[in-house]
């Protein structure tokens, strides 16, 4: 399903207020060929985005994994009040990343090669634990493989982690 020959990308991506044919429209325009689920349970109320969704994408010529352990445990993501306390949340989820490194070394080694969309709720990659998978991943990295997120091209206004 995937090239090697194809240059190594990893984006970002929040479903947050997007449609399924939106999501998959973002994906297919970087050539997206896997979505990596950082959700630490891949469920939803919204169904295209909930336990099908594997199946959909694959349906969509794009494969589909789910790595929990890079999931925001639940107890961090009960004490986040965006806007109101980011930088706690932001510090505790990096701890808790870094305690459980194993997700990384996944991506790193056992996706290599791919053009990977790592996918999480929050439009707003600021708001999301994924801005910190796709910052503590770029040390993990080649410095040529581009790293951004998709959102941040589509509908909001922060930097690249690295492009």
């Amino acid at each position: 399903m995937h090239s090697r020959a194809t240059p190594a990308l990893v984006a970002g991506v929040g479903y947050q207020k997007l449609t399924y044919e939106h999501f998959i429209t973002l994906l297919r325009a970087k050539r997206i060929d896997l979505v990596v689920d950082i959700r630490e349970h891949a469920f939803s109320f919204r169904p295209p985005f909930s336990r099908l969704l594997g199946g959909s994408l694959r349906a969509d010529g794009i494969d589909y994994a789910h790595v929990q352990i890079l999931g925001t445990p639940k107890w961090i993501r009960a004490m986040h009040r965006h806007g109101k306390n980011d930088d706690e949340f932001r510090a505790l989820y990096r701890e808790h990343l870094l305690a459980h490194t194993e997700g990384l070394v996944s991506l790193a080694e056992d996706f290599a090669g791919r053009r990977m969309a790592l996918l999480c709720y929050e439009a707003d990659p600021a708001q999301c634990h994924r801005s910190i998978v796709l910052a503590e991943l770029a040390k993990r990295l080649p410095k040529s493989t581009p790293i951004f997120d998709l959102r941040k091209e589509s509908d909001t206004h922060l930097k690249p982690v690295r492009s």
